[in-house]
């Protein structure tokens, strides 16, 4: 719980975003790493958002702060994304298609690596749904249990991450971001 407490002013600082509807209080359900997901969707959907992308600012206008880099790997058969490059809380999230689906793994200044199913709704959204992971085994521990990825166009990004621990929401992280056209 204290490195969670730690991360979310950091967080706050670094992306100051106008304040949105309370986290629900309700209980979150635990990963399951049985399920699966409902409808998987190709790579090719994260390979489109290679790039770097800023932030926005409270008039919706880029800023010069680099949130997150993404650019294909191994052959075109994964996503690398970097989160606050070059920062002291640097994170790394791999994207890939594994038997069929595809699948996040985040590696978490948290100290745990949750792994996700990446479907897409039917309103152009991305969702990440926890699997399990990594430093996981007990999911009292605090992590980022859900998020999605509204796809606003080929260069903007609105995104909310929900952070769990002992089964409630304890932080929601949201970002707007646009691709750096240079």
């Amino acid at each position: 719980m204290h490195r969670l407490l730690v991360l979310a002013p950091v967080l706050a600082a670094l992306l100051p975003l106008p304040s949105g509807p309370a986290p629900d209080p309700a209980p979150v359900a635990c990963c399951d790493p049985e399920a699966t997901a409902e409808a998987p969707l190709g790579l090719d959907r994260i390979t489109a958002l290679a790039g770097t992308w800023v932030a926005l600012d409270d008039a919706g206008a880029p800023t010069e702060r680099v949130v997150t880099e993404l650019r294909t790997t191994a052959g075109g058969t994964a996503v690398l994304e970097t989160i606050f490059p070059g920062e002291p809380h640097e994170m790394i999230s791999v994207y890939a298609v594994d038997d069929g689906r595809l699948m996040l793994t985040h590696y978490c200044m948290m100290g745990n690596q949750p792994r996700y199913d990446v479907i897409e709704s039917e309103d152009d959204e991305l969702v990440f749904r926890c699997r399990g992971g990594g430093n996981l085994a007990d999911h009292d521990r605090p992590h980022m249990h859900e998020g999605r990825m509204r796809l606003v166009g080929d260069d903007r990004i609105d995104s909310k991450w929900t952070a769990v621990a002992a089964g409630e929401v304890v932080e929601v992280v949201e970002f707007r971001l646009q691709r750096r056209r240079r």
